[in-house]
């Protein structure tokens, strides 16, 4: 029965350190606050250590089996009220289900009558806004009531702020460089009483969410909020509890509430009114690529921008140089101390105030209760105790105690926490074939469903695809090298050394590139496993000077990591060895070949299949796009977007020209789509010029009746087909271009149009030539001054090359 099981599932349990009921708080305890929640434990339990009152604070582990009598051991003798804190929304008192539970356990239990505590109902939807100042309330409260409700006075009260005191808190995304700002501020403030915290979410669904506090004096509101991903508002309750009047700065490009508010929620929006804080924006990556900065560094401009913004620090540039400065004389700290001065007059000149528009004050809000904080969630408890750079296997049951008792192990499934990017998880509606079956060339068409993923990309983006390896090839790799894919192998993040958990099928699948070309260091750690004093030998001639001309011939031939494991029997590394030595699948990179404005729910890519054989006559396929051909309708795939500089030119009225080959065309259907809405909302749209190029018209005349039918309606207003083997000679993009030399250099000189070039790099200098021969021809300026103006305008992204 389910009571007799409990004692042996008690005593497995116990081997792991995990008991049915967790006590923490004072041992005299006079009032004993009890929850079923881990997230509610989490948030009670720095606000009962932080009260004087005499509080403690029980957490219910494992509800089913129930044992009264480890429950009325785990409450302190000297408790006279027990609180049962239930969460969730329609609860009324007195009929939760813990409540009735313990309210059984302690009246019909071993408790003497005289020994048994008071019970209290208290409900709320969360208990994420208790702190150490409502326990006094919530003691005093329990002591003459029967029921609480903790979502109404005093429990929402603001604290008073004390006279100096303040708090500020960064809200960031780990991969886009910012999260160090918040305690690198915190080592720049000269309070007495400064203390930080920081919260991670290590499983966080498009990276790791750092949630940074810095806090001087005592005071329970922040009074300086900074969002550095503002994608984390409609995910998080982000100003819970920022004060009123709070100084809120958002990163973006936008200078107007017209155009931030597209982006941000009615929730936030809202709030934001509520408040009456001070909203601004600045766009931190501008400043970063202006003044040098590499992408990690970006967290120098959040820095600075809590200096001179909220601190109104003076001596900003001064204070940040301290900071980083190290041993170090002449020109490198000449070198520092201008880079950091660089940055606070730049960003001092981009901080934009923005006002908040008076529609935001009744907006329609959703019932959704966003969390005010992310988890503190790490992969696994085991990871502390690891050796960063390690790897482990086991069978399956260790991945199965991980996932069954997730608050001992830390443990949260996630989509590939080994990746930096924001991941999404969308599914597959089409993919067809757009030459025919007897072409030697394999051009598709993808669309992906991208409903629930809260994937969104701008025009010109490329999508990300993180590639499966062939699952045929590695079953048949696995089954050689005797390895078990049900196995589960625990590898430590390179970075903090948090053990991420897969099935040994996944690592070969999913992360390793095990068919993919080695580097020289792979045949230098091989060597290091064989055992054949020959084999050792030749695998370090290989990497040598000597063997360069060998070694080069080898990657000609496309030999990878696989081939060198079966060429050199006698080196055999385990599978945690080679989960350390055999690099990752790098994501590929496809340019959306659809706009989000006319398919909002859907992300387009057109594909050329890649398939070759090497010398030895053997078929080799290029990784990604042989998984992308085998996609089947309803098959999920993880991707990740990549900004570009492929955008549309700021004014609709602007002349749009594009060149493109074969798959690169992809971009240009998505400008040809958001022009043809612009058209269609009314708006006056400039000139939109395609050149296309490809080998035959009947073959790879590539969404050939949709540019038929833009070219109908007039949204596309002129076309330069170029199909090079229709006819004897050959004729190209270049060729299409020349003719309408006057035309180019019309849109180009005289209405400040821009251009684009997308496909292969062999085109690059033709297309080059034949408009420097419109610019000479029909602008009177010589080859020199027109190379000169093209380079001018690569500078200002209005003459654009995105080639490969």
């Amino acid at each position: 029965s389910l009571a007799e099981s409990y004692p042996v599932v008690k005593n497995v349990l116990g081997q792991f350190n995990y008991k049915p009921f967790e006590y923490a708080g004072a041992d005299d305890a006079e009032t004993v606050l009890v929850t079923l929640r881990a997230s509610a434990a989490e948030s009670l339990q720095h606000a009962v250590a932080t009260t004087s009152a005499k509080v403690g604070l029980l957490s219910v582990r494992v509800y089913r089996p129930w044992s009264e009598a480890d429950l009325i051991a785990a409450l302190p003798a000297s408790a006279r009220r027990v609180v049962v804190l239930e969460e969730g929304a329609g609860l009324y008192a007195f009929n939760g289900s813990l409540y009735q539970d313990i309210a059984a356990s302690i009246r019909f239990g071993p408790l003497a009558r005289d020994q048994r505590p008071r019970l209290v109902s208290a409900q709320a939807t969360d208990f994420g806004h208790l702190q150490a100042a409502h326990m006094t309330s919530l003691v005093k409260t329990a002591e003459q009531e029967s029921f609480i409700n903790l979502a109404a006075e005093p429990f929402t009260a603001q604290e008073e702020t004390q006279d100096g005191a303040w708090s500020a808190v960064f809200w960031d995304l780990e991969q886009d460089g910012s999260s160090a700002a918040g305690l690198h501020d915190a080592h720049l403030s000269q309070h007495a009483r400064l203390s930080a915290r920081v919260t991670r979410d290590s499983y966080h669904v498009g990276g790791p969410v750092v949630h940074t506090q810095i806090q001087a004096g005592h005071t329970s509101n922040h009074q300086f909020v900074s969002i550095h991903n503002v994608s984390l508002v409609k995910e998080y309750d982000t100003l819970h509890h920022a004060s009123p009047n709070a100084t809120v700065v958002i990163n973006g490009p936008w200078s107007h509430g017209d155009e931030v508010e597209g982006v941000l929620s009615n929730e936030f929006k809202f709030k934001l009114t509520e408040l009456n804080a001070k909203l601004y924006t600045i766009d931190a990556a501008r400043i970063a690529q202006e003044v040098g900065l590499n992408e990690k560094s970006t967290h120098l401009v959040w820095e600075a921008v809590f200096l001179v913004l909220y601190q109104r620090a003076q001596n900003a540039a001064e204070l940040l140089a301290n900071l980083y400065k190290e041993p170090q004389s002449g020109d490198k700290a000449v070198s520092l101390a201008a880079l950091v001065t660089d940055v606070v007059d730049a960003v001092a000149k981009s901080l934009t105030p923005v006002e908040l528009l008076p529609p935001w004050t009744i907006l329609e809000l959703s019932d959704t209760v966003l969390p005010a904080l992310p988890l503190g969630r790490l992969v696994t408890a085991s990871g502390q105790e690891s050796q960063e750079g390690t790897s482990q296997v086991d069978s399956w049951h260790k991945a199965a105690w991980q996932l069954m008792f997730k608050d001992v192990y830390h443990t949260k499934e996630a989509i590939r926490p080994d990746l930096h990017e924001n991941n999404y998880v969308i599914r597959v509606a089409v993919n067809k074939r757009l030459t025919p079956d007897s072409y030697d060339r394999n051009v598709f068409h993808l669309e992906f469903d991208t409903t629930g993923s809260n994937l969104k990309y701008e025009l010109g983006d490329a999508l990300g695809v993180h590639g499966h390896n062939h699952y045929g090839d590695v079953q048949n790799f696995l089954d050689w090298y005797g390895l078990n894919g049900r196995d589960i192998i625990s590898v430590a993040h390179p970075e903090n050394g948090h053990q991420e958990v897969r099935t040994v099928f996944q690592l070969f699948s999913q992360t390793l590139d095990i068919f993919g070309r080695p580097s020289k260091k792979f045949y230098e750690a091989l060597a290091e496993f064989a055992t054949e004093p020959k084999e050792r030998e030749q695998l370090l001639y290989l990497v040598s000077p000597e063997g360069k001309e060998d070694f080069k011939e080898r990657v000609d031939n496309t030999v990878t990591y696989e081939d060198l494991l079966r060429e050199f029997t006698s080196a055999k590394p385990s599978v945690e060895a080679l989960a350390e030595i055999v690099a990752p699948i790098k994501p590929r990179h496809y340019s959306i070949a659809s706009s989000q404005k006319m398919y909002n729910n859907q992300v387009h890519l057109l594909v050329v299949a890649v398939d070759w054989e090497d010398k030895s006559g053997r078929k080799r396929y290029g990784q990604c796009t042989r998984y992308l051909t085998d996609l089947a309708v309803g098959d999920q795939v993880t991707v990740s977007i990549k900004p570009s500089v492929m955008k549309l030119p700021p004014l609709d009225s602007q002349p749009v020209i594009m060149a493109g080959l074969g798959t690169g065309m992809a971009p240009f259907r998505a400008f040809i789509q958001e022009r043809y809405i612009a058209k269609a909302s009314g708006k006056e749209i400039g000139p939109v010029v395609l050149y296309f190029g490809s080998r035959y018209r009947s073959m790879e005349y590539l969404y050939g009746e949709e540019l038929e039918a833009y070219h109908a309606d007039g949204t596309l207003s002129h076309m330069g087909l170029a199909f090079s083997r229709d006819q004897k000679e050959k004729i190209y993009i270049q060729h299409k271009m020349m003719e309408d030399a006057e035309i180019l250099n019309d849109y180009l000189m005289n209405k400040n149009g821009h251009f684009y070039l997308c496909g292969p790099t062999w085109p690059v200098p033709d297309v080059k030539d034949a408009v420097v021969h419109g610019l000479t021809k029909y602008s009177g300026i010589d080859a020199a001054k027109a190379s000169a103006l093209i380079e001018e305008w690569k500078e200002k992204e209005s003459y654009i090359l995105e080639v490969y």
